[in-house]
């Protein structure tokens, strides 16, 4: 009842049983479905679609900046965990959750893309 009525994200549309439990994202996760539902889910609803007791998921470039740009306070979720292969040592960029270690990996990555760097690669590629 508390998930369904007076949860914070309890105001956001989204499948029902998605609101009660994860069982649903694994459900679809585990048949390779997951895309097509959230898509199904985000034409019949809106842009933002709640997709776990405490999940929404997004599919407008409005709501990628909302949540992802650098300056937002936002972390990324356990679900990225998944992503490590050994969880003290190992993160890639993409799965680093701290915010000062991965700002330490995208300036490092980020002297590889700068506009010079990438203009000197032209002649090679």
């Amino acid at each position: 009842v508390y998930r369904l009525f007076f949860h914070l994200l309890s105001k956001y549309p989204g499948p029902l049983l998605a609101k009660v439990t994860d069982l649903y994202s694994v459900y679809y996760n585990y048949i390779g479905d997951i895309h097509i539902d959230a898509l199904r889910y985000h034409e019949r609803y809106s842009t933002l679609v709640r997709y776990g007791p405490s999940k929404l998921i997004n599919n407008s470039a409005a709501g990628y900046s909302d949540i992802y740009s650098y300056s937002k306070n936002i972390g990324k979720g356990r679900e990225y965990d998944t992503l490590a292969e050994d969880l003290i040592s190992h993160r890639s960029i993409l799965s680093t959750t701290d915010k000062k270690e991965h700002s330490r990996k995208r300036r490092v990555i980020g002297q590889g893309f700068t506009e010079t760097t990438l203009r000197g690669y032209e002649s090679i590629i």
